[in-house]
Order: structure tokens, then C-alpha cells, then sequence
């Protein structure tokens, strides 16, 4: 059946048929579905999540993590790390109830300097010339196999419904449908394929709470619609319509300090272009000869026969002490592309480096990433928009630094600092910088960005109310300073 002429109804479909599946198997299962811990929400308990999982060696290298599994580790820090375990006990007592609104935050800004509007790291479409945000995450559990959630985020124009999904299932297969946000990285503030930095799609998602074997083997696949977009090639034109989107992820824990992973997306139909399953399977499998198209090393010679856009990566993270002092190492290495029509090997290639001090000392903890990119990042010929949803970039934000279609390479690097005084006070100090390389077929001249975030967030009754000052220069050399009050329960 085509992709095409009905990718709604094709959603829908499958969600029915599993749905089906599951409400017909559950009855043998005990153990039912999971809610999930915020995710670029709230950076005072996320970042007790993930001290949690550096310390504990968490057999799980995407996000948002699943209350259930966050739980089950938290109880091998009670005596090691007793504020930590404190903190994130008190947290998810706010799940364990039948229903309640488990997040809520608001924000009003002001944007000064000579700069245009950019969209903000990690922030789901959000500019910096936006003045207000308000988010809010929300669940009612039925039963045991049956979650409602309902969340969102609102700014200036837009009404973002991440956290707006339905879970129904048990331990070894929870289905999630709606809006569902995926993180394909151990790392914290970037990822290569999947990340916040767009708003999430429509998806049908299957994943497992409880890894299986004594492997930790866990897997994640969803599937669904990007908004639509224009400029969809198809026999020498141009057509808008909306392409469906499908990621993959598998990963297992070798030892209790190493947890291997591969990550897979595709962008594929929209427009007049017709796919059909098969074509689908054929091109997870087949890359070379059925996403490649030309030159002497494929088969695939009509370009319109393409199936899409396609980006894989193989990422770790690395869990190990030096005496008392916990660290954590996380590696992403994916390619846009194969390497000379060879389906094993990575072209144009992306790497991502990160380093996480969960105690540089008892109330201090450090964050650094790296990332570099070849060319031809987050573009691609079939796609004109590239490989966005509602116009940003669903991988790193470096991406949403260059302008539409440009093939140019780069870096980013992101530092980040953050102190509490395990009472009422906690500073957030941040830098990031991103470069574009002005080479053939730039399509702007760029210069090195530098963004500086110091952010005060002081405990008042059960909220946090918060101070932010942004300022540096953006890649065309102009200034900004943004500043912002907020407020965060």
C-alpha cells in the first residue's frame, strides 16, 4: 500500500492493530506500563537524574527515562548518596499517584542587541525573540497497562504538545502514542540524530521498560508524521506534503560500565513521492541500493525511486570511578550518509564527545561537549527544507546555526557548570559556541558564535523561581543580551 495517499490513516491503522495486539496479551503480564521523568524541562531534578545514572552505571542510553527503571537504581544509592537519593524520592513521589500535574513553569523574557532571532538550544522551536513560555506535563493513570499524559509548552505563536501521548502495555512491550519526545544520545545537551530541538512529530513508538537478558538489552522504534513541508523533489519538481519519519534504537550494557547502542532515523514519502512498505524494510536493510542513488556502486539509478533521507550512529557511554570520583564518557560517531556505496561504512561524518563530572565536588558538578560535523549535515537533495519538523533541525542545534540547504561543516562545544547548596540555591553557569566553515557552497559568511547563560534558580515553598541573563555573539557578529524571570514547580 503507498505511504502516500493516506499517511494519517496508515497511523492510525497501526496503532489500532497493536493496540489490538497488546489489550489481547496483557492479561499474562504483571507488570505494566511506565510514566517518564521530564525531559529539557526541569534542569534541577534532571540533572539529580543524571548524577543517578552516572553513579549507578543505568543501563540506557536514550531519554526520556522511564520512572520505573529510575526507581529500581535509586535504591542502590540510599546509603552512598543519601541527598541524592533524598531529592529524586521526594521528586517522583509526585507519580505515584493515580492522576496529578507533575510540571509546571512559566517564563516571561526580554531580547536586547542588534542580533535577528534564533532558536534557542533545546527549546522545541522556541526564538530568542520570543517573550513568554509556559509548560506543563500531566498524567492520569486507568490501570496498570493504561497511561493518559497530557503536556505541552506555549510560546509566542506556537502551542508545542510534547508530553501529550497515551501508554498502554506492559513491562516488555509499552506503546506510546501522540506526541512522545525521543533523545537518541547519553548526552545532555546534544544529540546527533534525535533531540528537543524541534518539536516532536506524531508518533507510534514501541519500547521495553524492563531490559531484557542479562545483556540490559533495550530497544525503542517509532514511527509516524512530520509536519508538512515544501519543497519535496519528485521528477524534477516540487511538491509540499508530509514526510513519515521512523527511528530505531538498540543498545545493551557489555559490562556494568560500558552500554553500546545504535541509533537509526529516516525521513522518507511525502509529496507525490510513493512508498510503499516493503520499500521501507528494503532500505533499513539495503541502504546502498535503495537510498543511494547514482554512481557505479548501486543499483538504484532513478533518483525518484529514492526512498529518503537516512542517518545512523553508533554511541556509548562509559561509567567507571577514579578512586571516589565518578565519570561518565559519552561517544556518538554516525554518518549522514554511506561511504562509498558501502552499506557498513559511515560518510559524512558526525562525531560527538562528552565528559560528565557528576561530583566535581559535593555540591558542584561539570558537563563538557564536543561536537564536529563533515558536510552536507542535516541537508539533503529529496528534502529541500532538510532534515527538520516545523522548520528547525531535530538533531544537534548546531544545525540550526547554518541557513537552509547549506552543505557547510563545523563544531559546536558546550561547557556546562552547575552549583547547589543542597538547600535553597542553585547556579547554572553555561557556554556555548558553535562554528560554521566558510567553504564551497557556503551560502553565508559565518563567524564563531559564543553564547555565555548564567542562571540563578532560588527554592521558594515547593518551587523554584529563577534568573537568567543571556548575552554574547551570534554567527554573523552581532550581539545579544536576553534575560528572563521564571518559575518552576
Amino acid at each position: 500500500m503507498p505511504l502516500t495517499y493516506s499517511m494519517e490513516s496508515v497511523v492510525l491503522r497501526n496503532f489500532l492493530i497493536v493496540c489490538f495486539f497488546i489489550f489481547f496479551s496483557m492479561s499474562a503480564h504483571a507488570k505494566g506500563v511506565s510514566p517518564y521523568l521530564p525531559l529539557k524541562l526541569d534542569p534541577i531534578v534532571e540533572l539529580e537524574i543524571e548524577r543517578l545514572v552516572s553513579v549507578t552505571g543505568l543501563p540506557t542510553l536514550i531519554k526520556p527515562y522511564q520512572i520505573v527503571t529510575v526507581n529500581r537504581y535509586l535504591q542502590q544509592v540510599k546509603h552512598t548518596h543519601p541527598m541524592l537519593y533524598s531529592r529524586l524520592h521526594t521528586y517522583i513521589k509526585r507519580y505515584k499517584k493515580q492522576k496529578a500535574v507533575t510540571h509546571f513553569s512559566a517564563e516571561i523574557s526580554e531580547d536586547f542587541g542588534d542580533s535577528d532571532a534564533f532558536a534557542l538550544h533545546n527549546k522545541r522551536g522556541q526564538n530568542s525573540s520570543d517573550n513568554y513560555r509556559f509548560s506543563f506535563a500531566s498524567f492520569y493513570q486507568y490501570n496498570s497497562y493504561l497511561i493518559v499524559n497530557s503536556g505541552g509548552s506555549f510560546f509566542q505563536g506556537s502551542a508545542v504538545p510534547h508530553n501529550t501521548f497515551v501508554s498502554l502495555g506492559w513491562d516488555e512491550l509499552q506503546l506510546d502514542f501522540g506526541y512522545r519526545e525521543h533523545w537518541l544520545a547519553p548526552h545532555h545537551d546534544s544529540s546527533l540524530l534525535l533531540s528537543t530541538q524541534a518539536e516532536p512529530p506524531l508518533t507510534l513508538t514501541l519500547s521495553n521498560v524492563t531490559p531484557f537478558t542479562d545483556w540490559q538489552l533495550k530497544y525503542e522504534m517509532s514511527f509516524g508524521l512530520l509536519n508538512s513541508v515544501d519543497n519535496i523533489l519528485f521528477e524534477q519538481e516540487r511538491y509540499s506534503g508530509k514526510p513519515g519519519f521512523l527511528t530505531m534504537h538498540l543498545s545493551v550494557q557489555l559490562f556494568d560500565w560500558w552500554t553500546l547502542g545504535g541509533n537509526r532515523t529516516m525521513m522518507f514519502g511525502g509529496g507525490k513521492r510513493s512508498i510503499a512498505f516493503k520499500d521501507v524494510w528494503n532500505a533499513v536493510i539495503d541502504p546502498v541500493n535503495s537510498d543511494n542513488c547514482g554512481g557505479d556502486g548501486t543499483s538504484l539509478q532513478d533518483c525518484d525511486q529514492e526512498v529518503g533521507n537516512q542517518i545512523a550512529s553508533i554511541t556509548s557511554r562509559f561509567d567507571f570511578s577514579l578512586g571516589d570520583f565518578p565519570v561518565s564518557l559519552f561517544i556518538d560517531y554516525g554518518g549522514e550518509d554511506t561511504k562509498d556505496f558501502n552499506k557498513t561504512s559511515f560518510g559524512n561524518i558526525g562525531r560527538n564527545f562528552g565528559v560528565f563530572l557528576p561530583y566535581l565536588t559535593e555540591s558542584m558538578s561539570l558537563n563538557l561537549e564536543w561536537a564536529k560535523f563533515h558536510r552536507l549535515w542535516y541537508i539533503h537533495h529529496i528534502y529541500g527544507e532538510g532534515y527538520t519538523n516545523k522548520h528547525n533541525v531535530m538533531g544537534h542545534w548546531w544545525g540550526d546555526g547554518k541557513t537552509q540547504g547549506d552543505p557547510s561543516s563545523g563544531e559546536a562545544i558546550s561547557t556546562k557548570l552547575t552549583w547547589d547548596d543542597r538547600e535553597k540555591l542553585s547556579v547554572i553557569v553555561q557556554y556555548r559556541s558553535q562554528q560554521i566553515n566558510i567553504e564551497a557552497g557556503s551560502l553565508k559568511s559565518y563567524e564563531r558564535s559564543h553564547q555565555l547563560d548564567l542562571t540563578f534558580n532560588y527554592l521558594f515553598d515547593d518551587a523554584f523561581v529563577g534568573l537568567t541573563v543571556s548575552g554574547g555573539k551570534d554567527n554573523f557578529g552581532d550581539n545579544f543580551i536576553r534575560t528572563s524571570l521564571s518559575y518552576m514547580w
